[in-house]
């Protein structure tokens, strides 16, 4: 299954890129969210990638937010839920190994693709692949919603989707 779904998504993406051949420049990163942040850990790697810009890690668990703020005081953590955000303007939003903790698939991407400025990037990550029909379903609500995939990478112990939400 993980070979099917692998071959689907390269043929995929690059069904879905520009018909001019080329990939639309990545842009200028000024703000990042980090969805589902836990103590920080991924939150920190995207600060330390880009640590003049603005990088805000939110988590519903305000016990793992206040771990987070002692361990990364530059950095800006919120107990907060994905759905309750309702301003964006975000150049990247990712979402790491949090799949498990999604109650609405169709509802997150939905707000994702809200807080996603045109031309943002989308990150999804997850390191257990065993669940594929699950991965599978996100793939398909995040190139429906967001327009087409930069990168796709599924191997045994991870899988990665980058999504570029379409100028409109």
């Amino acid at each position: 299954m993980r070979f099917f779904l692998r071959t689907v998504c390269s043929a995929y993406c690059a069904l879905m890129r520009p018909l001019d051949g080329g990939i639309r420049s990545a842009p200028v990163v000024r703000t990042a969210l980090d969805v589902g942040c836990g103590e920080g850990r991924s939150t920190i790697d995207l600060w330390k990638k880009h640590p003049d810009h603005v990088v805000l890690g939110i988590d519903r668990d305000a016990t793992k937010i206040r771990r987070a703020r002692m361990k990364y005081p530059n950095v800006l953590f919120r107990t907060a839920d994905l759905m309750d955000l309702t301003s964006g303007g975000f150049d990247i939003i990712q979402m790491r190994n949090v799949i498990h903790d999604v109650d609405d698939l169709e509802g997150a991407i939905a707000r994702i693709s809200h807080l996603l400025r045109p031309n943002g990037l989308f990150i999804l990550s997850e390191e257990d692949t065993r669940d594929v029909h699950t991965l599978s379903r996100y793939y398909r609500s995040c190139s429906t919603s967001m327009g087409w995939c930069r990168q796709c990478i599924i191997n045994d112990d991870r899988a990665e989707f980058i999504f570029q939400k379409s100028w409109t």
